[in-house]
């Protein structure tokens, strides 16, 4: 009886832990569209209501969740003290402070560190132009990862439950 139950946990256990893992894959795919939520507020923001970056981080901030609510705020309040600090300096100062738990990969943090080298500077239309692109490289982004998701989530429940049987099988 007790090896059954053992058994019947080890196998709950790596199922477990293969849900986990594909969970952490919904959540990034979540945060990416979220992201792409807020850039396309910007874009708006900028290119139609005409407003400055510190403007749009500003009202785009109420209208978004934590942490991107303080993100956006952050950059906001650095912005309107004029410390003298460029956009770029500022904005991955708040991706570090507001941001860094986010389960995202490298290439995901390159996408926004690069929007920040490029704008805070230019012009409104330049800043549109170069919001455009982010967003294109956002699409393109999450178009990959749902591919992603929907492949490997199944094999790591797959690989969690049957793991899990072999592990019961060697040790029974």
């Amino acid at each position: 009886m007790l090896k059954i139950t053992g058994a019947i946990l080890l196998v709950l256990g790596t199922t477990g832990v293969g849900i986990s893992f594909a969970s952490d894959m919904k959540k990034r795919l979540y945060h990416i569209r979220y992201l792409y939520h807020i850039f396309s507020l910007l874009l708006s923001e900028i290119g139609y209501a005409k407003a400055s970056i510190e403007e749009a981080c500003r009202t785009v901030s109420d209208k978004v969740q934590r942490p991107y609510r303080q993100f956006l705020e952050q950059i906001y309040e650095k912005m309107k003290a004029n410390t003298g600090e460029a956009f770029a300096e500022l904005w991955k100062h708040a991706m570090q402070a507001h941001l860094s738990e986010l389960p995202l990969k490298k290439a995901d943090w390159k996408i926004l560190e690069e929007f920040a080298d490029y704008t805070g500077y230019m012009d409104i239309d330049l800043q549109k132009q170069v919001i455009t692109y982010k967003l294109q490289d956002l699409e393109k982004l999450i178009l990959q990862i749902e591919e992603e998701t929907a492949k490997q989530s199944k094999l790591y429940l797959t690989l969690g439950f049957m793991s899990g049987v072999f592990l019961t099988i060697v040790l029974l």
